[in-house]
């Protein structure tokens, strides 16, 4: 278990940074943090993040 602040610290990224990403408060994710996080927790990038279709998406027509 890495707590925020070791995680901060060790992704030298900022403690508010990480904050949002872990109670999932984010408008965006930023490949290079989520790369940063990866490598501190020497994980894959689909053991960070998983996709969930909101419902909105599922009913909404794409236009191309």
């Amino acid at each position: 278990m890495i707590t925020i602040n070791e995680m901060s610290r060790f992704a030298k990224v900022r403690y508010e940074t990480v904050r949002k990403y872990y109670n999932n408060d984010c408008y965006w994710y930023d490949g290079v943090t989520l790369a940063k996080f990866c490598y501190v927790l020497e994980c894959d990038i689909n053991q960070l993040l998983i996709y969930e279709p909101s419902q909105t998406l599922q009913n909404s027509k794409i236009h191309g």
